[in-house]
């Protein structure tokens, strides 16, 4: 919700100034964009559905620095460095690739008939690529981080194995599928004998050993 409300902000101050200073196409193009943004803030909070709402930001971030750049004012590719980052931001990685891989098509397309001169086209290639990796290296350092901490939230640190948010979200992912499909489902339940003994006797480290057998 924080994103497209902000975008459209961001993007409405420049239809403001466009309008004060005459740019009636431009300003008409910027209040169209945060409206967008402002719609999809507002079906956010009305569904709680944010999946569609980050893939419908990624696609005006990459057709809305396009479409200005190829009606417009090609001055306007600073849009195609911050829609890189935003895009990232938006989706998956991969999804991200994909995105901004058809945005610097679409870039390169319309600067192909474009005097353009080699050193600038190289400065744009250079820092559009670097603003691409460190974007990626980003994002799967999140990836992993969040992999590990789902892992740690489902996992018993003694032994290892489904803690009881993992064991609660496997019963509901059996009783779906049970009541789904039919299939048969049941639930087994292990107890160690005397456990109480095995600590009071041996010791705790003991009694963690013998937890850990029995996990194994």
């Amino acid at each position: 919700m924080i994103f497209p409300f902000l975008g459209g902000t961001a993007i409405g101050g420049f239809g403001v100034h466009r309008l004060i200073t005459g740019e009636l196409a431009l300003a008409g193009f910027d209040f169209f964009i945060a409206m967008l943004f402002y719609g999809l803030t507002v079906y956010t909070y009305l569904t709680g559905k944010e999946t569609a709402a980050r893939f419908i930001s990624a696609g005006i971030s990459v057709i809305g620095p396009l479409f200005f750049l190829n009606v417009f004012d090609t001055a306007g590719i600073y849009w195609v460095y911050s829609s890189t980052i935003v895009i990232f931001y938006l989706v998956s990685y991969r999804w991200a690739i994909g995105f901004n891989a058809v945005m610097l098509l679409g870039v390169a397309a319309i600067y192909w008939n474009i005097d353009y001169s080699p050193v600038q086209f190289y400065s744009f290639i250079v820092t559009i690529g670097l603003i691409n990796l460190f974007s990626l290296l980003f994002a799967l350092n999140e990836a992993r981080n969040r992999a590990q901490l789902q892992a740690l939230s489902l996992r018993d640190d003694l032994t290892g194995v489904g803690n009881r948010r993992a064991f609660i979200e496997r019963m509901g992912e059996t009783i779906s599928i049970h009541k789904r499909y039919g299939l048969p489902a049941s639930l087994v339940c292990l107890d160690i004998d005397k456990f109480k003994d095995i600590n009071d006797t041996l010791g705790h480290a003991t009694g963690d050993r013998a937890i850990r057998g029995l996990a194994t």
